[in-house]
């Protein structure tokens, strides 16, 4: 493990595995940053491409803000829980290994952040398809019972994971919504801000992944009375209906 800032404004986390084709981006997105009041942690699981000879090569680079690890872990949210646990900034952002940040993200944040409030800050994010911009969204948190807002972007004050709790690990696909509507029921507030703050790619996800992630999330809108039982199975049921549709014709 690499030295790290003492007490930054902001912590950002990357986890990956085997995330060699897309690290170096993110990795930059960070490093590029206007704003420097920061650490950065990347959790690795172990990956046996080279993802951590490209991760190694870059602590100098950040003059003691960056550290990683590399271990063992049990998916994607426990090794997000790992880098909350260390985490020493007053907010935390979630940088996923193949997503990117704009270069004024964290001053962004920093410009609208209100010391002392529990907070959790979103915006834009921008998809990219064969490199180019194909849309720009924002879902708005006053309809969290129905969407979740875009995790890419999301940076929640330190305060509200050591209230709320970390990530549950029964969810492997979709423990941020129920992370988010946890808050929403807890009362903390929501700020959107109107500004592109990450991107994400949008090759790579595969049919299956959408299907799962889609099942989850129905799952934990259930959990959170945002659905009737008839409502989540009906959907489930369509979901699986389309899926095995598309396969069995070759759609």
């Amino acid at each position: 493990m690499q030295a790290q800032a003492a007490n930054p404004l902001f912590t950002i986390i990357t986890v990956c595995y085997n995330s060699g084709e897309t690290i170096e981006r993110a990795i930059k997105s960070v490093l590029e940053q206007a704003y420097t009041d920061y650490e950065y942690i990347i959790i690795d699981g172990m990956s046996t491409d080279n993802t951590l000879e490209i991760v190694r090569s870059y602590p100098t680079k950040f003059q003691g803000k960056m550290k990683y690890i590399s271990e063992a872990d049990n998916g994607i949210y426990d090794a997000i829980n790992k880098g909350i646990a260390l985490a020493k900034g007053s907010l935390i952002g979630i940088l996923n290994s193949d997503d990117w940040y704009e270069s004024n993200t964290l001053d962004v944040i920093a410009a609208h952040h209100q010391p002392g409030r529990d907070v959790i800050y979103y915006g834009l994010l921008r998809y990219l398809r064969e490199g180019k911009e194909y849309m720009v969204l924002s879902y708005n948190h006053e309809f969290l019972n129905e969407k979740m807002i875009n995790h890419p972007t999301c940076f929640v004050t330190k305060g509200i994971y050591n209230e709320v709790g970390k990530y549950d690990l029964k969810y492997k696909l979709a423990a941020d919504y129920d992370f988010m509507l946890n808050c929403k029921e807890k009362g903390y507030n929501f700020r959107h801000l109107p500004f592109i703050l990450s991107n994400m790619s949008m090759e790579g996800s595969s049919k299956d992944y959408h299907l799962r992630s889609r099942v989850e999330t129905y799952n934990i809108m259930y959990k959170h009375k945002c659905l009737s039982n008839a409502n989540r199975m009906l959907r489930i049921i369509d979901l699986y209906l389309k899926y095995y549709f598309k396969k069995i014709f070759g759609l």
